[in-house]
C-alpha cells in the first residue's frame, strides 16, 4: 500500500467500517496485541491500523500530544520485536474535524509466513483475525511471495531423455522464433534440423543442456525442473501419475449416477500439458451438442458453449493449479452442466469476484512464463474476462474445504431424457450394455427413480430417409443380414430379359418406365438377381447384435457398414463419429493392409483419436490388423466382405 491519506479519505475510511484492510482502535496500550494485527495484515493483503475511532460506533476519539507519542512508539516496537520476520510501517498523525488520530500504514507481506513472536501464524478474516493450521495455507502464502514453487523444483530421477524431441523442437521455435526464422528454419521446416543445429543457431556457445538450464527447464545436475517436465516430457504420468485429466460424461446431473456416457482414456491423455490440452479439448468435443446457429438446414453448426470458453478455462487449470497437491484435473460434464476442478484453492490475494476482472496472480511463475509457447493463452491475465465475454453462464467456487477451485459452466438447454437407441455402459460386468428403445408410443419409463414420458426420437439421418424412401418402396430387412432383403412392392421383373446393371433401378410395371427419385445406388461390379420380390446384396455385412429398431414396426438390422457403426459400446456415438467410423471402413474396402498414417490422412484426426476409432471397430469385429508391423496395415474382417 503506498496511499497518501488526508483528513477527506480517512473520513470516507472510517465512514465505511471496519473491513479486511482497515482496522480501528480507540487505543493502543499492549505491543503484543498491536502485533498481532500487523502479522495478520502483512499475511493477508496489507491494510490500516487506525488509532483513535471506536470499532463499534466510529467516533473519533481525540488522542492527546502524549498519547500520540506513546502509540507511535509503541507501534513501532512492535512492528520490530512482535513481528517475525520484522516489517517496517509508516505511521502518520491526521486530524479529523480538529481531532488528532494515528493511522499507521502496514504494507502486504514479502516474506510470507509472518508470525508474532509466540511463533503463531495469523491472518485477516473479514474485519477481524484468526490463526492459521493448515499446511495448504501456509503453502499458499509461500507461494505467492515466491519462496516456493513447485514448478521450479528438480524432477528426481529425470533427465535429457526424458524429453520428447519433437516438442521440444516447436517450442524453441516458439520462443525463438525470430532467431531462427532468420537463419532460414522455419515453423513448418523445423522439424528436419537436428536439435544441435538449432541451438547453434540460438546460441552458438550453448549446448541444448545449458540452454535448458538457461530458461529453469533443467537443473545443473542435468534433471529436469517441474516445469520443463510438464511441457516437453515424453510421460509425466511416468514420475507423477496424478499430473492429467479425468474426464467423464454422464447420465444425470450427479456423480453419484452408475451411468455414464464417455470417459477419457487415460492412455488418450498421457502426456506433457500440450497432450493432456489437446485430448481434454477433443472429449468435449465429442460430448457436447452441436446446434445450428443459422437458418439455412446445411449450414454449420458449432457447439451448444463456445469452444473458446473451454480453451481458456482449460489452460488456466493445466497452469495454475497446485502442483503440491497430488491430485488429477477433473472435467466432468453432467446433463445441466460443466465443470473443471482445479487442484489447490486460488493463490494469495486472489479471489472468485476479482478473477473476474482480470485479475492474475501466477501460482507456478516458470510454468507461466513458458508455457505461452506451448499453449493458446496471452499470459496477462485475460482468459477468464474472454471466456464470460463469448460466454456469460459461468461459476466461480474457491472450495477451501476440498481444496480446489472449480469453474462451472452452464448448459443452455440441459438433457431431460434419454434418447431412443443411445447405448450407455452400466458397471456390473464387462460390456454391459443397455438399450432404450423407442416404439412410437406414448409408454413411460424409469430413470432413477423418476418417471419420463416417452418421445419419438429418432435421428434426423433416419427421419429423412423414413420420409424419402416412404413413397418409393418399403424395405424388411430379415435374419442377421447375410446380405440386405429388399421387398419392393409393385416392381414386376422379367425373369427372362436382360440383367443389367442398376442405374438408378429402373422399374417396368406397366409398360411405363419410371425412373426411382431419390434413389441411387451403383453397385460397382455387384449383378442384382431380382427373383420375385427379393434382391439379394452380397456386399458388406456389418449388422450388430443386439441393437434391435423398430422401423415401421419391424424389427430391423442396421444396413451396410454406414448403419453398422451407429452403435459402439461404452459412449454414444456422435454423427461427428460416426461418420468418420464409416469413412474408415469405406477407405479400407478400397485400400487393403492400409498403415495408421494412412487413415489420420484420410479423416484429418490427431494419432489419439484415430488410435481410439481403429480400437472401436477392431473391438466390434469390423476390421483387423493383417501381417507383420512392418508390411502389414488394416482391413476389413474376412467375415464382412
Amino acid at each position: 500500500m503506498d496511499t497518501q491519506y488526508d483528513s477527506e479519505n480517512i473520513k470516507t475510511i472510517i465512514s465505511q467500517g471496519e473491513s479486511t484492510t482497515v482496522q480501528f482502535k480507540v487505543r493502543v496500550d499492549d505491543a503484543y496485541k498491536a502485533g498481532t494485527e500487523m502479522t495478520a495484515f502483512s499475511n493477508t493483503q496489507g491494510g490500516l491500523l487506525v488509532v483513535g475511532v471506536d470499532d463499534k460506533t466510529g467516533a473519533v476519539k481525540k488522542l492527546s500530544f502524549e498519547e500520540i507519542q506513546a502509540t507511535n512508539a509503541l507501534l513501532a516496537n512492535a512492528a520490530s520485536e512482535n513481528v517475525k520476520p520484522a516489517i517496517v510501517i509508516k505511521t502518520k498523525t491526521i486530524s479529523v474535524d480538529g481531532q488528532n488520530i494515528v493511522v499507521a500504514e502496514i504494507s502486504k507481506g514479502k516474506d510470507k509466513p509472518y508470525k508474532d513472536n509466540k511463533g503463531i501464524i495469523w491472518v485477516k478474516n473479514g474485519s477481524d483475525k484468526r490463526k492459521v493450521f493448515s499446511n495448504n495455507e501456509l503453502r499458499v502464502m509461500m507461494q505467492s511471495c515466491g519462496t516456493l514453487s513447485a514448478d521450479s523444483d528438480s524432477v528426481a530421477g529425470t533427465s535429457y531423455k526424458d524429453i520428447y524431441e519433437p516438442t521440444l523442437k516447436n517450442f524453441l521455435f516458439k520462443r525463438y522464433t525470430d532467431e531462427l526464422t532468420n537463419a532460414g528454419i522455419l515453423g513448418h521446416l523445423v522439424q528436419g534440423f537436428e536439435i544441435g543445429d538449432i541451438v547453434k543457431v540460438i546460441d552458438a556457445n550453448f549446448t541444448v543442456e545449458k540452454l535448458l538450464k538457461n530458461i529453469s527447464l533443467m537443473n545443473n545436475a542435468g534433471q529436469l525442473t517441474l516445469s520443463g517436465l510438464l511441457l516437453l516430457g515424453k510421460s509425466i504420468q511416468r514420475y507423477n501419475p496424478v499430473f492429467t485429466v479425468k474426464g467423464v460424461s454422464f447420465v444425470g446431473s450427479s456423480v453419484g449416477t452408475n451411468e455414464f456416457r464417455d470417459k477419457m482414456p487415460d492412455r488418450e491423455v498421457e502426456g506433457n500439458l500440450l497432450k493432456q490440452y489437446e485430448a481434454s479439448i477433443s472429449f468435449i468435443n465429442r460430448n457436447l451438442r452441436t446446434v445450428q446457429v443459422e437458418k439455412e438446414f446445411n449450414s454449420a453448426g458449432q457447439l451448444e458453449v463456445p469452444l473458446e470458453v473451454f480453451v481458456e478455462t482449460l489452460t488456466n487449470a493445466l497452469i495454475h493449479r497446485d502442483y503440491y497437491i497430488n491430485a488429477p484435473i477433473r472435467l466432468f460434464i453432467f446433463d445441466d452442466r460443466i465443470e473443471i476442478h482445479s487442484p489447490g484453492i486460488l493463490p494469495d490475494s486472489v479471489t472468485e469476484t476479482n478473477i473476474m476482472q482480470g485479475i492474475s496472480v501466477p501460482r507456478n511463475k516458470l510454468l507461466f512464463d513458458n508455457a505461452k509457447h506451448m499453449l493458446p493463452y496471452t499470459g496477462i491475465g485475460s482468459g477468464i474476462v474472454r471466456a464470460m465475454k463469448s460466454y456469460d453462464k459461468l461459476l466461480f467456487r474457491n472450495n477451501t474445504t476440498t481444496e480446489e477451485f472449480i469453474i462451472t459452466i452452464m448448459r443452455d438447454k440441459p438433457i431431460e431424457e434419454k434418447r431412443a437407441g443411445c447405448v450407455r455402459y452400466t458397471p456390473g460386468g464387462l460390456g454391459t450394455i443397455s438399450i432404450v428403445a423407442d416404439d412410437g408410443g406414448g409408454s413411460s419409463y424409469k430413470d432413477d427413480g423418476v418417471k419420463r414420458e416417452k418421445k419419438m426420437v429418432r435421428y434426423a439421418a433416419i427421419k429423412r430417409r423414413t420420409k424419402k424412401r416412404k413413397d418409393d418402396f418399403k424395405d424388411t430387412f430379415k435374419g442377421q443380414n447375410e446380405g440386405i432383403n429388399r421387398t419392393f412392392e409393385g416392381i414386376k421383373n422379367d425373369p427372362t430379359s436382360e440383367k443389367k446393371p442398376d442405374e438408378g433401378i429402373k422399374d417396368d410395371s406397366t409398360g411405363t418406365k419410371t425412373r426411382n427419385e431419390g434413389i441411387n445406388r451403383t453397385f460397382e461390379g455387384i449383378k442384382d438377381d431380382f427373383k420375385g420380390t427379393k434382391e439379394q446384396n452380397e456386399g458388406i455385412n456389418c449388422a450388430f447384435e443386439g441393437i434391435k429398431d423398430d422401423y415401421t414396426g419391424s424389427k430391423t438390422k442396421n444396413e451396410g457398414i454406414n448403419e453398422g457403426i451407429n452403435f459402439i459400446p461404452e459412449i454414444i456415438i456422435s454423427e461427428r463419429i460416426k461418420a468418420d467410423l464409416l469413412s474408415i471402413c469405406l477407405y479400407l474396402q478400397k485400400n487393403e493392409l492400409s498403415k495408421h498414417v494412412d487413415i489420420k490422412r484420410i479423416i484429418n484426426k490427431s494419432d489419439a483419436t484415430v488410435e481410439r476409432y481403429l480400437k472401436m471397430l477392431k473391438d466390434n469385429s469390423l476390421i483387423e490388423y493383417a501381417g507383420s508391423k512392418k508390411t502389414g496395415g488394416y482391413k476389413i474382417v474376412s467375415s464382412r466382405q
